[in-house]
């Protein structure tokens, strides 16, 4: 009796810690939506630095629960081996503990992604909501927060720039859409194009009276603004004369290539830079009534879907967390399949954007979305559900239905009119493609503008 009872207590402790952790995803999914909307409004160094500071503790707290889950996996699976190793009602016992174990790691993985998504949010207000900024700034890898003399190396910095006035200071680990360097810093009251971007090597004992020696590496475009902005940057922070990394400081040439994409990535900057301030706007939404219609009814009453546009289906569901989100997402692709829609159709899913980390760069993230604060937040925490499925073909029959001629290239998409073409690159292939489902892009719309565009040229 009291080994039933021994493990029995264990089991429903975790369960309990499970359901704390989903009701703090939903808390952090609303306050998270807020804060967005309070930094698109009043964006200041000090606001920028309160939000991240408080991300920054949450996220080293839910990567540390995260470490410790996943070292103690061995000898927690060698215990509960040895402990329920015997008869069928031991082994259901061992099966219900990595259960919930399992259950408390997807939990806090969600609030990762969660942080991560509102410190994306951030990020896009800061560079004024503009994909061919943050595009060359995210690279491939998953981003961990910095701990001891690295993390306060960082955050010193970070301090001293916003405590000026003059800067607002970015911390890419806090982001899924910014991976090159340690800080991307843009000037503040002043207009800009180009952000700067800071790789830090810090030195010493993390103890209070310390005191830590920081390297920053930055590549600068030649035009002047990047020069400017480095002038003042060095000034408040009192750099001295920039060091040169030998072969003793970097041994695997880990900072020879990241200063290597620093100076790529200034490059491009450069050359983007010249455009970004002549566009029209963002792509046309037609369909994001659509969206904002299924997502809000799903919400109220559990599920919807609709079909705006021919060959293309929205679908919202909610879910509570008893539910398997991924059971609930085949059962809308079943519903849609019966409406026409097969397996051929491209079908993506808000868990798709949220789980791929290279959508990050090229669509606003949902805090940003234009949509009520509590559907976001559904949105955000997993309590709601969206699925877009897309006729295959969509792009080049909605061209054709205006007239226009569509092929497909190494370079990206080429549209014509006549003797007139126009090229969509790969950046701009990758908005209006991941625009249709999370943005409301129309084909149609998107058709009958370029059209309009052509035949003004």
């Amino acid at each position: 009796m009291r080994e039933s009872l021994a493990i029995e207590y264990p089991l429903k402790a975790t369960w309990r810690v499970v359901e704390k952790v989903i009701e703090q995803n939903t808390g952090t999914a609303l306050a998270g939506v807020c804060a967005a909307d309070v930094l698109r409004y009043r964006l200041t160094p000090a606001e920028l630095q309160d939000h991240q500071h408080a991300l920054r503790q949450q996220l080293l707290w839910v990567e540390d629960r995260l470490r410790v889950l996943s070292k103690r996996r061995g000898p927690r699976n060698r215990a509960l081996s040895r402990l329920h190793g015997g008869t069928p009602e031991q082994r259901e016992a061992r099966k219900g503990h990595l259960q919930a174990i399992d259950a408390l790691e997807r939990a806090l993985s969600k609030q990762r992604s969660i942080l991560r998504q509102i410190g994306d949010a951030v990020a896009w207000i800061v560079l004024q909501m503009e994909p061919a900024l943050l595009i060359p700034l995210w690279t491939q890898g998953g981003h961990h927060v910095p701990t001891g003399v690295g993390l306060g190396g960082q955050v010193a910095v970070t301090n001293t720039l916003h405590g000026s006035g003059k800067f607002l200071c970015l911390e890419t680990d806090l982001t899924r859409c910014l991976g090159v360097g340690d800080l991307v810093i843009v000037p503040h009251g002043r207009d800009w194009s180009l952000p700067i971007c800071v790789e830090l090597k810090a030195s010493g004992k993390l103890e209070l009276g310390a005191i830590i020696d920081i390297e920053a590496h930055l590549a600068l475009a030649d035009r002047g603004e990047s020069q400017e902005s480095f002038a003042e940057i060095k000034q408040v922070l009192e750099l001295q004369d920039e060091p040169i990394a030998g072969p003793a400081k970097d041994p695997e040439g880990r900072l020879q290539r990241q200063l290597k994409k620093l100076v790529q990535v200034a490059k491009a900057l450069d050359r983007l830079s010249e455009r970004l301030f002549l566009q029209t706007g963002p792509p046309p939404r037609r369909l994001w009534k659509a969206v904002h219609n299924v997502l809000r009814r799903g919400l109220l009453e559990g599920v919807c879907w609709d079909v705006p546009e021919r060959g293309i289906a929205f679908a919202a569901v909610r879910v509570s967390p008893a539910d398997d989100p991924a059971g609930k997402t085949r059962e809308i692709i079943a519903w849609l399949r019966d409406a026409g829609f097969q397996e051929g159709h491209r079908f993506v899913t808000s868990d798709d954007f949220q789980d791929t980390d290279a959508f990050a760069a090229f669509i606003p993230p949902i805090p940003l979305w234009d949509l009520p604060r509590e559907v976001r937040s559904a949105l955000l925490s997993g309590q709601l559900h969206l699925t877009c499925v897309v006729r295959t073909g969509i792009w080049d029959e909605a061209m054709r239905s205006q007239g226009l001629a569509f092929r497909e290239t190494e370079e990206g998409w080429i549209v014509g009119l006549d003797k007139k073409e126009m090229l969509f690159d790969h950046m701009s292939v990758g908005r209006v493609t991941l625009g249709l489902p999370f943005c409301g892009i129309s084909p149609q719309q998107l058709a009958v503008e370029l059209r309009t565009i052509l035949e003004q040229e």
